[in-house]
């Protein structure tokens, strides 16, 4: 990425690329199946300082053939634990920019809700649990961030998305993953998703192996979640 930088200060025209951006490392969340928990635990999580982020933007937007068109918010934190996330949206969407962003959907402020479904390109929730129970098992999420809560979020959204006229906009996506815990619940999960208005559905192998984290499902486990996808 440094060196298309380079390149575009020398003037060369170059096709906008996606910048993909740790607002922090931070998260509320302490999932078992997390790959970056370890790290966090290790070292001092901190925030994007905004103004610098700000800056940067405005580099790379330039003064003529913007070098970014996209920015997808991810890294090793949530994103929208960021104390300046709706300005950074603000900012984005007020350039033309649009902006992705994975989230484990634990705020439900209305100025959180308002701006996603004003702003957002594409809005990702990650619900590993698939019910109230394994939810609360497999992400461990901090009081009061509930299943049904996280739910309630997705729907006030997509009904948001409608209201100003930004089906196509907007896309709502879900990740959730593969788990014994899971077993049994999927395509009510998947039904009821539907109704909230989510886009697509992603169902994910967890990475690396389960083992990694002690997982070892019994050979009947397996066998009746391999029955539940093939029906």
């Amino acid at each position: 990425y440094a060196d298309a930088v380079d390149r575009y200060l020398a003037g060369e025209t170059l096709f906008p690329m996606n910048l993909n951006t740790t607002l922090t490392d931070r998260c509320n969340f302490s999932c078992q199946v997390c790959l970056n928990r370890a790290d966090r635990e290790l070292a001092r999580p901190s925030d994007l300082p905004t103004d610098s982020y700000l800056k940067t933007l405005l580099f790379l937007l330039g003064k003529g053939f913007p070098l970014t068109q996209s920015i997808s918010y991810g890294g090793s934190g949530e994103a929208i634990l960021h104390p300046d996330f709706t300005k950074v949206l603000d900012f984005s969407f007020d350039r033309g920019i649009s902006t992705f962003f994975t989230t484990n959907g634990s705020r439900h402020d209305q100025r959180f809700i308002e701006t996603v479904a004003r702003k957002a390109s594409v809005v990702v929730f990650s619900m590993h649990g698939v019910y109230a129970e394994a939810f609360k098992q497999l992400a461990r999420p901090p009081q009061g961030v509930t299943f049904e809560r996280v739910l309630s979020t997705i729907e006030t959204i997509s009904e948001l998305r409608a209201k100003y006229g930004r089906e196509k906009e907007l896309i709502i996506g879900l990740l959730a993953i593969v788990h014994p815990s899971n077993s049994g619940h999927y395509q009510e999960f998947i039904e009821r998703m539907i109704r909230a208005g989510v886009d697509y559905i992603s169902l994910n192998p967890i990475l690396p192996s389960p083992s990694i984290y002690g997982l070892k499902p019994s050979a009947e486990v397996t066998a009746s979640m391999t029955d539940e996808f093939l029906k």
